[in-house]
């Protein structure tokens, strides 16, 4: 049942409002914009997402509105009614988020997210960069060589745009490659059928950018993709395809080593209540055919680089950092920081890391060493050498 996400969505919202007006037509109202606000949003199907109880409470809201506006006189049943579906759509929303997720009471868990840290000092390893894999193009560079080369293609810069440069290994070499997408709605019904291809951009090479428009002597048709609308948006497509329940987080285009593209997302679980999103897995779609697959961390093809999305990586690091004494620690003993950015490393056997400084909460332009994250599985190890930060 393909739109089952959708439909729960309108059975959320129509029965806060049924339980708030005690009027059916109100109710059925009410579930017709909830399933038309699933569709707009894609609420996770799950207790402890935050969609779910915001419909529940636009509904509980918008029946005490049309119960108040009705002229006909409310029994004390009916009161407590709309009391109730306000009341319980407030504790879903607000009090049992707080309750479960608050730092102030949970801080133990936020630090434990990261899982176990390796402190390593003056380790042999404390330099794992494979120096022969340097970047020298950035993520802006490379977005504006691609867009150069595109623009070399006449007409077909009309059609498209370029999408999200996504850093990634191919074939042992670092590329940022971005899809083309549709250019607006009107170019996208013109050619329901897919964007031509994408782009490769050497990241340390800025002479090596190649547009790529065929797999093994066929066209490429990028159906799923940004620009893409209504039931082509990856996202949209995939929620109706079986992952309504499922909580699917940053989509980054990657390639695997023959060429074929593919859009990965993260998938998340809370583990702090209604916070503390933990990646799971990754589910892989294929852009051309609309074919889905879903993979434990453990299990999901080796060109597949990116399941430990950088923002959340960042969030463990700081959690981590900020509550090795718990929550009340007004003189921010012992905690510890990420710096500004991170970046992305490949070592001398090929593993893949987000790296970023680790300085003293108390300080702002030195650091106490590094940390590397690996980008697939998540574990950290934290590198103890003093030095400045990258503002510094």
């Amino acid at each position: 049942m393909a739109a089952y996400g959708y439909l729960l969505a309108g059975l959320v919202m129509g029965l806060f409002a049924l339980v708030a007006s005690s009027s059916l037509v109100v109710a059925g109202l009410c579930a017709l914009v909830g399933v038309v606000a699933g569709y707009a949003m894609l609420p996770v199907i799950a207790l402890d997402f935050a969609n779910l109880p915001m419909l529940a409470f636009a509904g509980a809201m918008l029946g005490l509105a049309a119960a108040r506006a009705g002229h006909q006189r409310r029994t004390p049943r009916a009161t407590m009614g709309s009391a109730l579906a306000v009341a319980l759509a407030l504790g879903w929303l607000i009090v049992l988020p707080m309750a479960t997720s608050t730092p102030m009471l949970h801080a133990g868990a936020y630090r434990a997210l990261i899982g176990p840290v390796d402190t390593l000092r003056n380790a042999p390893d404390l330099a794992p960069v494979d120096p022969a894999h340097v970047r020298m193009v950035d993520g802006r560079l490379a977005e504006r060589l691609a867009e150069r080369v595109l623009g070399e293609r006449g007409a077909l810069g009309s059609q498209v745009t370029v999408g999200t440069m996504d850093l990634q290994v191919v074939r042992g070499e670092w590329w940022w490659v971005a899809p083309l997408n549709h250019a607006g709605f009107f170019r996208w019904l013109e050619n329901r059928a897919g964007t031509p291809g994408y782009v490769m951009v050497s990241a340390t090479d800025s002479r090596d950018v190649r547009l790529v428009t065929t797999l093994d002597g066929a066209p490429l048709a990028l159906r799923h993709n940004a620009g893409a609308w209504l039931g082509d948006v990856p996202a949209r497509h995939l929620y109706a395809n079986g992952y309504a329940t499922r909580g699917l987080i940053d989509f980054s285009f990657e390639i695997d080593d023959d060429g074929r593209p593919f859009l990965v997302a993260t998938e998340i679980e809370h583990r702090v209540g209604f916070s503390g999103a933990t990646p799971v897995g990754a589910v892989i779609l294929d852009v051309q055919t609309g074919a889905h697959t879903r993979c434990a961390i453990a299990d999901c093809p080796a060109w597949v680089d990116l399941i430990q999305p950088t923002e959340l990586v960042t969030a463990r690091i700081n959690d981590w950092g900020e509550y090795v004494h718990g929550w009340f620690n007004p003189s921010k003993k012992n905690q510890l920081a990420a710096t500004a950015g991170t970046a992305r490393i490949l070592d001398r056997a090929g593993h893949q890391f987000h790296y970023t400084g680790i300085r003293s909460a108390s300080a702002d332009r030195g650091t106490t060493g590094y940390m590397l994250v690996d980008t697939r599985t998540g574990a950290a190890t934290y590198y103890l050498q003093a030095g400045a930060t990258e503002e510094a």
